[in-house]
């Protein structure tokens, strides 16, 4: 009876063991984000990846979408239960020579400085431990600081940002997310390609 008492505990610790490996634990997170490799695509074993090889059937459509509700996307993988929402603006899904993406129109005043006020869409993405995550994006037209996406923490405080986004290729915006919580995407005249959540 003992054997198989310390048998099952040892089990259940390996159990244990590879669930924090693939979804993260609460503690020691680090302060600087690891970018993946441009071009890298779905579904590596411990990453939270939404991405979209075609137009899906979703609220958002493939015309301007009001997005009035908030509306969690689904993801292809998902071992660490992150959530990627759409949650205000307008939005849609477009496929062009760079793949399908989320299509947000340019707002002409939006900037780095003021895109927590003046933004196409809003995003969010839910993170249950500390995490890297990476966009896949581009801008729409020729660059210009209209095209720009801010990141903003569960207290407001903008993360990261990125402007000046032309539409020839795609680039990454890549931050940590170094607790549990929810992280705000604001972003006009830009497209996103697939987002990733890895375990920190």
């Amino acid at each position: 009876m003992k054997l198989v008492t310390k048998v099952t505990t040892a089990i259940a610790a390996l159990a244990a063991v590879a669930m924090l490996a693939s979804c993260g634990s609460t503690s020691g997170a680090s302060e600087s984000a690891a970018a993946p490799s441009s071009g890298s695509s779905a579904a590596s074993g411990n990453a939270s990846v939404w991405e979209w090889a075609s137009i899906p059937l979703s609220d958002i459509g493939t015309n301007d979408t009001v997005i009035d509700d908030r509306f969690v996307l689904d993801p292809v993988s998902n071992p660490c239960d992150a959530e990627f929402a759409a949650v205000a603006g307008k939005a849609k899904f477009k496929t062009e020579d760079l793949g399908t993406a989320i299509y947000l129109q340019n707002k002409g005043a939006s900037n780095k400085d003021n895109i927590k006020d003046v933004f196409q869409a809003a995003f969010e993405v839910v993170v249950k431990a500390p995490s890297a995550v990476t966009l896949s994006i581009s801008g729409n037209g020729d660059a210009t600081p209209a095209r720009v996406f801010g990141v903003f923490d569960p207290s407001g405080a903008m993360i990261a940002s990125v402007d000046n986004l032309g539409q020839d290729a795609k680039s990454e915006l890549a931050f940590d997310a170094p607790a549990a919580g929810t992280y705000t995407i604001k972003a006009s005249g830009t497209r996103i390609y697939g987002v990733k959540v890895e375990a920190k």
